[in-house]
C-alpha cells in the first residue's frame, strides 16, 4: 500500500507547478491529430481541455483561457483536505484555485 499523508495537517509540502503553456475549454470532439490534456463527457456534449497552441492550429473556438496548476504532494488516495488548502490563492501564481 501507498504511503501518504492523510490529513490536511501533514500537507505542508504542498507545491504548485504552473503550466507554462495556457490552456483553454472548447466544445466537441477531439479533430484528428489533436491529444487534449482532458476530455470530458457532459450532457451538453464533449468538452476538450487542450493548450491554446492546439486550439489555435485545430482552429477550434473558445471563449476562455486558463492556466493549468499541478499540485505535487506526497498524498494518500483516501485524505482528505485538498479543496480547502488549494481553493485560496496562491501568492507564488499571483491567481487563486478553485
Amino acid at each position: 500500500m501507498a504511503r501518504g499523508w492523510r490529513d490536511i495537517g501533514g500537507w505542508r509540502d504542498i507545491e504548485p507547478d504552473l503550466s507554462a503553456e495556457p490552456y483553454v475549454f472548447a466544445a466537441g470532439e477531439p479533430p484528428p491529430g489533436v491529444s487534449p490534456f482532458a476530455l470530458i463527457y457532459e450532457e451538453e456534449g464533449p468538452t476538450l481541455v487542450l493548450t491554446r497552441a492546439d486550439a489555435d492550429r485545430a482552429g477550434l473556438v473558445y471563449d476562455y483561457v486558463a492556466a493549468r496548476i499541478t499540485l505535487r504532494v506526497n498524498s494518500a488516495l483516501a485524505g482528505v483536505g485538498l479543496t480547502p488548502r488549494s481553493a485560496g490563492p496562491w501568492p507564488p501564481l499571483g491567481s487563486a484555485a478553485t
